[in-house]
């Protein structure tokens, strides 16, 4: 199964790399400042449910992404 055409294939891995790399920075440095007033626990807990309400909303506005595999 090919999503991405052959000429456009290093365009795209080179943006998805870019907010991989970019979205690890931005999660990191916010839950740093959450555990810092609130504690870790509580930190990794608010992130995972941010994370399951999000993997909720896209899949059930995008129901095609369930289906990929």
């Amino acid at each position: 199964l090919e999503l991405i055409p052959d000429t456009l294939r290093g365009r795209v891995m080179g943006i998805s790399s870019v907010a991989n790399n970019g979205l690890k920075a931005i999660g990191s440095l916010s839950i740093g400042v959450i555990a810092g007033s609130v504690g870790a626990p509580a930190a990794v807990g608010l992130c995972g449910a941010i994370l399951l309400v999000g993997a909720v909303v896209l899949g059930s506005r995008f129901p095609s992404i369930i289906r990929l595999r």
